[in-house]
C-alpha cells in the first residue's frame, strides 16, 4: 500500500498516458524505418554532451550504421545523413563554434568545395575563424579531404594562415602581384610546406580525443574486444541501470586520476575510466588503492571488480583493480559458466571436458542447460573440473560452444 500511495503522487492519468504512448510509438517507428535520420537528430540534440555522443555512436555501431568522420566539404553544423551513412557534425568539434562553421559552409556553398589546405585558409573569414578552430578541424580529421596529412597541416599552420591573411589584405587594398590575381599567382607566392614527422597511430587517436572528446576512428580497446567481452559483466552504458550494492566486473582505460589523503592520512583515489560505450567513475579506498597504484597510473586497460554505489548513477566502489593482461590468471574469477544447448553432440561435450581438465585451478564451473521447451537448469560441475580461466582456454571453449555461451565472473 505504501508503494501504491507513493506512486499516486505522480500517477499517469489516461490523457497523460495516451500522449506518452503516441510519442513512444512515433519514436519507435522513426528509429525502425529511418534509423540514420533518427540517430542524426538524436545526436544533434546532445552535441555538447560527450558521454551521450559516445554512447549514441556505439549504438549506431551496434545497429549496423556507419558514422563518417567530420568533413569540411560534406559536413554541416549538426549531424546529418550523407548517402547511406551518418556524417559527424562540425559543431560537435571542441572549440569550433556555430558562427565559424556557418561562415565556412556559406563560403563552400557559394564558391564550391575547398580544393586544398591553402585554398581553405585563403577563403576563410578570419573574423569568424581563428587558429583554434583550424587546429580543431585538423585534429578531428575534418580536413583530411584536402589531401595533406594532419601532421603537415598542424606543423605548417602558422605560416599558411599568415600567407592567407596577407593574400586577403592585398586583394582588399587592390594590390596585384607580378603573376596577377589568378590561382596560379596565389600558388606561386604560397609558402613551402616543411614535412613534419608522421604520427604514430596512438598520436592520431590522442588528437581525435582532444578535438572530439572521445576516440573516433578507432579505440585503444578495439583490438581487445574478444578479451573484453569474456571478462567484463557490465559496460559503462549499463551501469546506470544497476542497483546499489550490485557486484559487477567492468573495464576501461583511465582518463582521469585524482588521489587525495583521508583524515587518517591514507591515500585513496577517484578514477574516471572509459570503455567502448562511454565513461564511468570509480572510487578506490586506501586498502584497495595500495595494491593497484601502479595499475591506476598506467595507460594499460584495466579490469575493475566492485559494487555499485546506491543512488550514484553508476559510480563504483572498487574491490579489486588489475591490468587486463593479468585478469584471467590472478584468480580474479570465481565462476566459469558454460551454456549448453540441449542438442549438443556427445563428441563436443567430451572435447569440453578435456579442455577443462587440461587447465586445473580454483574457478568453479557452472553448466547452464537450455532445453527446447524453454526450461533452464543450472548445474555445478564437480571440483575435479575447476579451472584457471586463461584467455586461451576461454577462446577454445568459445570455438566449441559459441561466443555468447562462455562467461566468467
Amino acid at each position: 500500500f505504501d508503494l501504491m500511495a507513493y506512486f499516486a503522487g505522480y500517477g499517469f492519468n489516461r490523457s497523460h498516458s495516451v500522449a506518452y504512448a503516441l510519442l513512444a510509438y512515433c519514436t519507435a517507428y522513426l528509429k525502425a524505418h529511418f534509423p540514420n535520420e533518427f540517430m542524426a537528430a538524436l545526436m544533434g540534440c546532445d552535441m555538447e554532451n560527450t558521454d551521450k555522443l559516445m554512447r549514441y555512436i556505439g549504438d549506431c555501431r551496434d545497429m549496423g550504421l556507419t558514422t563518417l568522420a567530420p568533413d569540411i566539404n560534406d559536413g554541416l553544423y549538426g549531424f546529418a545523413v550523407s548517402g547511406e551513412h551518418l556524417r559527424f557534425g562540425l559543431g560537435a568539434i571542441k572549440g569550433v563554434g556555430q558562427n565559424a562553421v556557418t561562415s565556412m559552409i556559406e563560403e563552400r556553398q557559394a564558391n564550391g568545395p575547398y580544393q586544398s589546405f591553402f585554398d581553405l585558409c585563403e577563403r576563410l573569414d578570419f573574423r569568424q575563424v581563428n587558429r583554434k578552430v583550424i587546429e580543431g578541424l585538423i585534429k578531428s580529421g575534418a580536413l583530411d579531404c584536402l589531401g595533406m596529412p594532419r601532421w603537415d597541416m598542424l606543423g605548417n599552420m602558422a605560416p599558411v594562415l599568415e600567407w592567407a591573411q596577407r593574400q586577403q589584405t592585398d586583394r582588399q587594398e587592390g594590390q596585384i602581384s607580378l603573376f596577377g590575381g589568378s590561382a596560379e599567382g596565389a600558388a606561386a607566392t604560397a609558402p613551402n610546406i616543411d614535412a613534419a614527422p608522421p604520427w604514430r597511430g596512438s598520436e592520431q587517436l590522442t588528437c581525435e580525443k582532444e578535438a572530439l572528446g572521445f576516440y573516433f576512428s578507432s579505440h585503444p580497446l578495439m583490438a581487445l574486444q574478444d578479451e573484453w567481452r569474456r571478462l567484463v559483466s557490465t559496460t559503462s552504458r549499463e551501469l546506470a541501470d544497476c542497483q546499489g550494492g550490485q557486484s559487477v566486473t567492468v573495464g576501461g582505460i583511465v582518463t582521469q586520476h585524482r588521489s587525495q589523503l583521508t583524515k587518517k592520512g591514507d591515500r585513496m583515489a577517484f578514477l574516471t575510466l572509459e570503455d567502448l560505450h562511454g565513461s564511468f567513475e570509480v572510487t578506490v579506498f586506501p586498502d584497495v588503492y595500495r595494491d593497484c597504484i601502479s595499475a591506476c597510473e598506467s595507460d594499460a586497460p584495466l579490469i575493475v571488480r566492485g559494487k555499485v554505489e546506491g543512488d550514484s548513477d553508476g559510480r563504483l566502489i572498487a574491490q579489486r583493480i588489475v591490468p587486463l593482461e593479468d585478469a584471467a590468471t590472478l584468480g580474479e574469477f570465481k565462476r566459469l559458466t558454460l551454456t549448453l544447448p540441449c542438442h549438443l553432440e556427445q563428441q563436443t561435450l567430451l572435447q569440453v571436458r578435456d579442455l577443462l581438465q587440461r587447465a586445473p585451478g580454483t574457478c568453479d564451473v557452472m553448466l547452464a542447460l537450455r532445453f527446447a521447451d524453454g526450461e533452464d537448469m543450472n548445474l555445478r560441475a564437480a571440483n575435479q573440473f575447476n579451472v584457471t580461466p586463461s584467455m586461451e582456454l576461454l577462446a577454445q571453449l568459445e570455438g566449441l560452444l559459441g561466443t555468447n555461451n562462455v562467461q566468467v565472473a
